[in-house]
């Protein structure tokens, strides 16, 4: 998916995997540093997500996020 983090004026490629646990993360390349990180985590400081495939969209609507708001 694309991801927009305002605060810093980026937008990067992420993955978005499903957690063993039920949580959803995100995997994301930016800066030159990689990191994991919960998607409520990166929602709560402000990133947003731009674009998402088929594939992503049904798992955010299958974790209660709603893309269309």
């Amino acid at each position: 998916m694309t991801v927009n983090r305002p605060s810093r004026g980026e937008t990067f490629e992420a993955e978005l995997i499903a957690g063993e646990r039920g949580g959803l993360w995100v995997t994301a390349v930016h800066d030159k540093r990689g990191g994991r990180y919960t998607l409520r985590a990166v929602l709560a400081v402000g990133w947003r997500i731009i674009a998402a495939n088929a594939a992503e969209r049904a798992l955010l609507e299958e974790h209660g996020f709603d893309l269309r708001g």
